[in-house]
């Protein structure tokens, strides 16, 4: 778990970012002195269909959750201040 201000991060919860993409954190990591988390990119499926389906699907495995979610499977480390929004924040 990670604190900033009121707000908790958890592992395998989604959160937003401050540039508005939203992220599962599976770990939270210092990395050269720097608080980070190893992150798979959700993205809601009204989003995606802006996007080339040629092109978004030919280098990642995507996985549909039930709401109209995709997960990305390729992971990426993100800096913990990049984090805006907990998983309360973004259901509510």
């Amino acid at each position: 778990m990670y604190a900033c201000g009121h707000r908790q991060f958890y592992i395998k919860e989604i959160c937003q970012l401050w540039e508005g993409r939203f992220v599962i954190p599976h770990d939270w990591v210092i990395r050269d002195k720097v608080l980070t988390a190893q992150c798979t990119i959700v993205m809601s499926t009204k989003v995606l269909s802006a996007y080339s389906e040629d092109v978004f699907f030919s280098s990642q495995l995507i996985y549909i959750l039930q709401d109209g979610w995709r997960v990305c499977d390729d992971p990426q480390v993100i800096t913990a201040s990049s984090f805006q929004f907990n998983y309360f924040d973004v259901v509510t």
